[in-house]
């Protein structure tokens, strides 16, 4: 499957951390270096993660705002604050303490032999409300990814093709735990994450392809256009709920 949001990650195994009842602090750097892939390189340790444990913080929240879509983040955030959660797409949030950090990852090195560098900035924010989050219904996510993907590849075919072929909508094993993610994440949000992460690349790819090359005419391209960021807009929103979900079971806000 492709990778998972960092945010994704770091908010389930930061969750889970913050609950261990061993050494939190080696807790923590465990979670920090699981929730990065190998393949980028990053800070040794997140000051402000140890800060916000250091607080009380029990569970952390993930958000991916968007144009036309900031309502998961918490009322009250800085102005300042707004633009740099969009530009990054997406960011982590305190649960119950509040505080919101976001992730940067830059390009260095010579072509041919380029590495990625991944930087995370934490800012003050206002906690996320319980009961918003609670009210979060997996069922529902489910089924809205299943249903709006479904009639986006029949709306692809009557415009002209479907960039994306069955199997790459199919969920993997639940027991394979994609990205290796904390084993108290429920199965039921490791189905909806590994299907709106595949979901939400088959669309990027779709995009890319229009903005590069578009497709039989400028009308083609942009009902294409128009279907493919639905798409990526209900994988996202999955990703956000299936998030949410998981680390409220991991936090044992709610069953499992």
């Amino acid at each position: 499957m492709p990778s998972l949001p960092l945010s994704v990650s770091l908010a389930l195994h930061a969750t889970a951390a913050c609950g261990s009842s061993g050494d939190r602090e080696a807790a923590l750097r465990r979670a920090w270096r699981d929730a990065h892939p190998r393949t980028l390189d990053v800070d040794d340790d997140a000051p402000w993660l140890a800060d916000w444990a250091e607080e009380g913080e029990c569970v952390l929240f993930v958000a991916m705002p968007r144009p036309g879509r900031v309502g998961d983040l918490p009322r009250g955030l800085h102005p300042d604050i707004l633009p740099v959660a969009l530009d990054a797409g997406e960011c982590v949030l305190g649960g119950t303490k509040g505080g919101l950090a976001v992730p940067t990852t830059t390009t260095f090195g010579p072509p041919g032999d380029q590495g990625r560098w991944v930087t995370w900035t934490a800012y003050p924010g206002p906690a996320v409300p319980r009961h918003v989050v609670e009210a979060t219904d997996l069922a529902h996510i489910s089924r809205e990814l299943i249903a709006r993907t479904t009639a986006a590849a029949r709306a692809l075919e009557d415009v002209g093709g479907t960039p994306w072929r069955p199997m790459d909508t199919l969920p993997a094993d639940p027991r394979t735990r994609p990205n290796a993610l904390p084993r108290k994440t429920p199965a039921a949000v490791l189905l909806v994450l590994d299907r709106a992460v595949r979901i939400a690349e088959v669309a990027r790819a779709g995009l890319a392809v229009e903005r590069a090359n578009a497709a039989l005419d400028a009308t083609t391209s942009l009902k294409r256009t128009i279907i493919l960021t639905d798409v990526l807009d209900v994988a996202l929103t999955a990703l956000t709920g299936a998030t949410n979900v998981g680390a409220m079971a991991i936090a044992g806000w709610r069953p499992a």
